[in-house]
């Protein structure tokens, strides 16, 4: 399938998360979600603004999130996405693969990203970070920094995962920049059976995670043009959907 938010509304694919950030800064709520314009629009508000709506932005004493997710979860496949990532330090924009229940204490963490991270030091350019958690009880990460031409915050580029038998492979305009064919593969082959959802998301970080967050950068949106998923055959990649 290919996902390409062109209606008023989300699909019976996908659901908006309420749950609290990662680092709690923030609590996910679905009317951060917008679709306009054929883009699914996720964006870090103060908690006071609906990004839907006209209004005053005052300073921000609480803030507001985004996280959208599929309803279902994928074994194998290729999942491609078209983003543009949002802009500024200390916000966290990000698209991952995630495996229900990772966070449990008695479950194995199962997690591919593309994560933004907050802002290079000298160049101020987004940083992009690539990852493979596992674990248990997890997090235990295997964090890359790559660096993706034209911006991952000023310009949309398609971002994708392909998980198969053989590898794990992260692309990005067609262009592969990470494989792991090992332990990392192993243990997903081992702890993820039943298939992980695709997630994305938008939220706060601190200056343990992500940089310095100033509350007046807000509002600020990441981009979602469209989704594709690809079921994986044994030997190549069949369309299933596109959003």
């Amino acid at each position: 399938w290919v996902e390409t938010f062109d209606g008023d509304s989300l699909s019976s694919r996908w659901f908006a998360a309420t749950w609290a950030s990662p680092l709690g800064h923030s609590t996910h709520r679905a009317s951060n979600i917008v679709l306009h314009g054929g883009l699914a629009v996720l964006a870090l508000t103060a908690e006071s603004f609906v990004p839907s709506r006209s209004s005053i932005l005052l300073p921000a004493v609480a803030v507001a999130s985004a996280e959208l997710a599929t309803v279902s979860a994928y074994r194998y496949g290729r999942f491609e996405a078209s983003i543009q990532f949002a802009e500024h330090d200390g916000i966290i924009s990000s698209f991952f693969m995630w495996k229900p229940d990772s966070e449990k204490s008695d479950v194995n963490w199962n997690e591919l990203d593309y994560e933004k991270v907050g802002l290079e030091l000298a160049s101020r350019k987004c940083k992009l970070q690539l990852n493979a958690i596992i674990g248990v009880p997890g997090p235990q990460g295997h964090e890359s920094l790559v660096e993706v031409p034209g911006g991952i915050c000023s310009s949309f580029h398609t971002y994708t995962f392909e998980w198969t038998p053989m590898y794990l492979a992260w692309i990005v305009d067609s262009t592969e920049i990470r494989r792991e064919t090992g332990a990392v593969l192993r243990d997903f082959e081992e702890h993820a059976r039943e298939g992980m959802r695709l997630h994305f998301n938008v939220w706060p970080g601190d200056s343990s995670f992500g940089g310095k967050f100033d509350e007046h950068d807000l509002p600020v949106y990441q981009y979602i043009d469209w989704v594709r998923y690809s079921a994986f055959d044994g030997s190549g990649f069949s369309e299933q959907w596109v959003e």
